[in-house]
Order: C-alpha cells, then structure tokens, then sequence
C-alpha cells in the first residue's frame, strides 16, 4: 500500500520542514517502500528536506542484488538508493561501477541518476538523463509540482557549467510554455540561472539588470545570512570583471558560508572546491585562496569543462618531523624501524593528514584506501572505518575525533607526520634482496613479493644479479 503522502506536500509547501521530516518518517514502513512509486517519492521528499541519511533504516538490504541493478525488482531499487546515499557523501568511486548497464523507464528514476552525476561534475552525463526524464514527464503529461521541478533545475544548471549557452536559452523557451512550472521553485531559479549565464557570457549589464529585479537590491548589497550558491557565482563574476578590490573577500566570506555546509555534510566537498575552481576563469594572475586546502584529497572533477583536483606536491610538512609517509614508495616511519607496503590505518593516516582540520567521511575516506570494495565491503562500510579509527590509536597511538560524521586527526599529531609523493626510495641505488629484507627488516619470502610490487609500479628494475632503482 502507497502511504498517503499529501500532509507531508501540504508541510513542505508551507515550509515546515521539521514536521514534514517527522510526518514522513512516521507514515513509511519496510513493506510499503515495496512499492516502486512510495519509494521514489519517499527519497525525493527526503531530498527536499535534506534528510536523506534517513533513508537507511528503510531500505533493508538482506541480499547481493546482481549486477547490472535491475529497477523492475524490490532488492535492485533498495540498492540503487543506497548508492545514492554513499555518492551524495562523497562515494563516487565506491558507486560509479554499479551504474553501469542500469536501465531507467520512469521520470524518477532518470531524476535520481542524473543527480549520481551531477552532484560530481559530471554535467554531460547529467544533463543527457535529466532530458531523458523531462521527455517522459512532458510527453506523458504526469508533471509533479514537488518531484519533477530538479530535473528542469539541474538540466539548465548543467548546461551553464559546460558553457552551453545555445541549449540553455533555447530551453528556457522551451520550459516557458509548460504551465505547471509556474507555481514551483523553478520560476525563480530559472532567473537566477539567467543571471548567471548572462554574466558568464560576458553581458555584465543585462545580468545586472535581470539580478535586480530578482532579488530587489544592487549587485554590491553585503552578502545575505541566507544566500544561495548561484546568487554567489554571480556576484563573484561582477566583482572580478569590475577588478573590485575586495573580490577576495568577498569570494572567501562566500566560501566560508558554503564550507559550514560542507563540513555538515549537507553538500558535498566537490561542490565547496568548485565554487573556487569556477572564478579561475574571470580572474588574470595568481588565484589561491584555498590554502591548504588545496590539498585535500578528493577526485578530479570538471568545473567549466576543465579538469581540476588536489594540487601536487612532492613533500608536505614539518621537514624535520619524525615520522613519514611516502604514499608512492609505499614505505613509513612512525619510530619502530622502516617499514613498506602501506596498511589501510597508514594509508587513513596520510589522507586524514592531508584533509586537515576539514577531515573526512566514512565514504571518502573508504573511496582513498581501498581500490575497490564487495557488496557486503558497501553495506559495511562504516563499521570498517569505525574498526580503522580503532587501530590506528592502538597501534599507532594516533585518536581520530569524529564530528558530524567527519574523522579529523589532532593537528598536534598531524604536525608530527611529513607527507611524501615521491617515487624516490630510501634504499641504495643498486640492491640486492638480501639488502632489501636487511632495509625493511622482513623475511626473504616477503621480500620477493615487495619487490615484484616495486618492478609492477615502475620504481625498481632487475639487473642480472641485484635491482636498480628508477629514480636514484
């Protein structure tokens, strides 16, 4: 049976949030999320409100669906929404190989993969399965004033991220004419959007113009407590073209705004690093306003069509600290003889290092250290973080704090570690195994399976009798 979910519309029209949380969470259940229109429903109202970790409790996985994930099955559809949940906080590498061969019939369902893509800058891919979806909702005439609005939103918001003008405006006509849309969020984003691809097209008048009679105010008003991203972007545009003397400012304030929502967990972390990435564009000369941020290890993702990621470094930290990392070597020091071979705590280390005071969730963290992870590795992810944090402070002597879902190392123990990325070995230039194992302190039998790991990626080379380092 399909819950009856027009109390749960009624709050959310009326923008009572709490209530409408509470409401949902209260009129669903294991069996009627069976049905394939309650579940969909259910994790788009949980979008709207932002609740989306809610999902979980729900959605009951007791078996391995086969891939490809099949929608038509109960198992599948459970499946595919908790991939929604580990991409949205940063699983993309965890998720991206279930996608693969899926196929999609309904609106929804076009919606929700669309959103996989989206939410990682992957704009083309995007914006093709939001048109798919939007075909359907417009050719079968069944427009939903609370589920259908995003896919018109984000299509036009991918078309302005891959600089395709042609196709944004010529769809704004096209959306115009459905009458439905007026009544929904999407009237006043569509302005917004306007705004944004006019000032990125270079016609800084017009979008002026069209950003007043949105929001009732000049361009150069301070910063609203609640503002949006694209009212950002855009204003972030008229304040570099204009070469404002406080365009820094101004797009620091702004991402410090969106970095409170980050660090919640509310947006992910590629949308916080491309709110930067995106001004790269509109500014001559040097633009780092990141700090060391610009480390922090996520993956490359595309902002303006242009690939970005962690910037590269070679050795960062404490010259003198006492221990070390070597993520390329694979070889450590943390005060009990060299060791090779990187565990999965060293290797939460070296991430957790790099992320800072910033940290990182269960799924970015299990994105970092494991190359790929089984069904059962997703569904129990966060108890194999949870074990990790647990040896990394007892063999490593290392705590990890963990805050609104975010693992942080003390910066007190974070100064202590030098991160490398260099593919220089420690041992001498010409070795032989002997001198391997007397290096690393390990038994022949290992040695030999180190040093095939060596020659596989690239760092060490066999001679007749020995080996030879690649970069000496």
């Amino acid at each position: 049976m399909i819950p009856n979910y027009e109390k749960v519309d009624k709050l959310i029209l009326e923008k009572d949030y709490v209530k409408a949380t509470r409401l949902l969470i209260s009129i669903v259940d294991n069996q009627s999320l069976s049905n394939q229109t309650a579940i969909e429903h259910f994790f788009s109202y949980l979008i709207i409100l932002h609740e989306q970790r809610k999902a979980l409790p729900y959605l009951k996985i007791n078996k391995v669906p086969p891939k490809p994930i099949d929608m038509n099955f109960d198992i599948g559809r459970r499946f595919y929404f908790y991939l929604q949940i580990l991409n949205l906080y940063g699983g993309k590498k965890l998720i991206y190989p279930y996608l693969e061969g899926v196929e999609l019939t309904r609106p929804l369902q076009y919606r929700f993969m669309g959103s996989m893509y989206h939410i990682n800058n992957d704009f083309d891919e995007a914006k093709e399965l939001y048109r798919e979806g939007l075909n359907l909702v417009i050719e079968r005439d069944n427009f939903s004033y609370l589920h259908h609005p995003q896919m018109f939103n984000n299509f036009l918001a991918g078309c302005i991220y891959t600089k395709d003008f042609s196709k944004f405006w010529d769809s704004t006509e096209e959306f115009s004419k459905i009458k439905q849309l007026e009544k929904t969020t999407y009237k006043l984003l569509v302005e917004q959007y306007k705004a944004l691809a006019l000032a990125m097209d270079g016609k800084i008048e017009k979008s002026k113009k069209t950003y007043k009679q949105i929001y009732s105010k000049d361009f150069s008003d301070k910063i609203p407590a609640s503002f949006s991203y694209i009212q950002a972007l855009t204003q972030g545009i008229y304040k570099l073209k204009n070469n404002e003397h406080d365009s820094v400012d101004f797009l620091k304030t702004c991402g410090q705004k969106i970095y409170s929502h980050m660090i919640r967990n509310e947006i992910s972390p590629t949308k916080y690093f491309s709110f930067f990435y995106f001004f790269k564009e509109f500014r001559n000369g040097n633009f780092d306003i990141l700090g060391d941020k610009k480390y922090y290890p996520l993956p490359k993702f595309k902002v303006l069509n242009n690939e970005y990621g962690p910037e590269e470094f070679e050795e960062l930290g404490d010259p003198s600290a006492p221990y070390f990392i070597n993520i390329k070597t694979e070889e450590f020091y943390f005060g009990e003889g060299l060791n090779i071979r990187l565990p999965s705590e060293v290797k939460s280390i070296y991430y957790l290092t790099l992320a800072g005071d910033t940290g990182l969730n269960a799924e970015e963290l299990s994105s970092l250290i494991h190359d790929d992870l089984d069904y059962s590795g997703l569904f129990l992810l966060n108890n194999r973080i949870k074990q990790i944090t647990h040896r990394i402070k007892k063999k490593y002597n290392i705590p990890c704090a963990k805050v609104n879902g975010r693992i942080t190392l003390e910066k007190s123990y974070r100064d202590k570690i030098k991160l490398l990325n260099t593919s220089r070995l420690t041992i001498k230039n010409n070795f032989s195994i002997k001198e391997l194992c007397e290096h690393y302190q390990f038994s022949k039998s290992k040695g030999l399976k180190i040093v095939q790991n060596l020659i596989d990626n690239g760092l060490v080379v066999k001679q007749e009798d020995s080996y030879k380092k690649v970069n000496g």
